[in-house]
């Protein structure tokens, strides 16, 4: 099985019975403050600007991607859902509650999880929205989908971890109540339309590294028996320059990529596209910008400002890339 690296905006040929997925934390606006990101320019934090960009990024393959996961995803009842429409796209949304006061978000919570998909490509059939029982007011999305042309479907998850790594316990009960909610959708679909196997494809900002806990329990004990996941880019750091495509079937954790946000705080790898290896091949990975170029804009410009030493490293957003984090493109094939 050979895998290709895909240059952002390539222009690649379309195949119909691949299934494209793009996932992207797009940074709410409520948080897009010069307060959480005082190295970045105030014209590339304000909304109208950075959701232009967004919707450039989203059109990072060169072609809209057939589905799409969004985390921290605000402004969707007067934006989002009538614009990606205008794309094509039908969608699920769930807001998160405003339950409890966080030291990074506040008491009232403006986003969400979304999942868009192709209406030329998808037909909705299922969903589950699931709001977690904890303190940090997070939640899930869970759907199932028909593909149009051939009548398979798949399940579809999405969630956002709660953003503090070392709360293990934490995340790990978010973690749980994810992976009921997605065995809850697997047994209606399998139960209710009569097969006896299901594709599964999910993504979120996981908000832990590749060597944490949390993405050892996702490898090796999220699902029921039937599934397998896998992560996506758990191949990526096998690319080369001298090879876009790979032959290996090495992979793990350590073949992750290096980062998929990256800011004054942190560069490291928390996003991820997860997908059941029993009933689904990856075909291509999208190339994730390197740290240098995420890093080149925004240098100096804060000179004379008050903003403390350890602050002053730049990093996204900025006029290229909408969020502090990157959108991850897989691109797969059902066995």
């Amino acid at each position: 099985m050979s895998i290709n690296l895909v240059l952002p905006n390539e222009n690649q040929q379309v195949i119909p019975q691949h299934i494209s997925v793009l996932q992207y934390n797009i940074l709410a606006g409520n948080l897009a403050t010069p307060k959480h990101f005082p190295y970045v320019k105030p014209k590339h934090l304000d909304w109208e600007n950075r959701r232009d960009v967004i919707i450039e990024n989203i059109h990072v393959l060169g072609y809209l991607p057939s589905i799409i996961f969004m985390e921290e995803l605000d402004q969707y009842w007067s934006f989002w859902k009538n614009k990606m429409d205008e794309l094509g796209y039908d969608s699920v949304y769930l807001k998160r509650p405003s339950l409890n006061i966080s030291s990074w978000s506040g008491r009232f919570k403006h986003d969400g999880c979304g999942i868009f998909f192709l209406k030329s490509k998808f037909k909705l059939l299922e969903e589950i929205s699931w709001i977690y029982e904890d303190i940090h007011d997070r939640v899930a999305l869970v759907a199932a989908l028909k593909i149009i042309e051939t009548e398979q479907i798949i399940v579809v998850g999405n969630t956002h971890l709660y953003w503090n790594s070392k709360k293990l316990e934490d995340q790990f009960k978010e973690l749980q109540e994810f992976e009921t909610a997605v065995d809850t959708m697997i047994d209606l679909v399998t139960e209710k339309y009569h097969i006896d196997a299901v594709p599964v494809i999910l993504g979120g900002d996981f908000n832990n590294g590749p060597n944490s806990e949390i993405y050892h329990y996702m490898q090796e004990e999220f699902g029921n028996d039937n599934v397998s996941l896998r992560s996506a880019f758990d191949i990526y750091k096998q690319f080369n320059n001298e090879s876009r495509i790979i032959q290996s079937q090495d992979y793990g954790p350590e073949y992750e990529p290096g980062h998929t946000t990256v800011t004054s705080r942190r560069c490291w790898t928390i996003d991820y596209i997860w997908y059941d290896s029993n009933t689904t091949t990856v075909k291509s990975l999208l190339k994730i910008p390197e740290e240098e170029e995420l890093r080149n804009e925004n240098i100096n410009w804060y000179e004379g400002k008050d903003i403390q030493e350890d602050l002053q490293k730049t990093g996204i957003p900025n006029s290229v890339w909408g969020s502090d984090h990157v959108p991850i493109v897989a691109i797969f094939e059902l066995k």
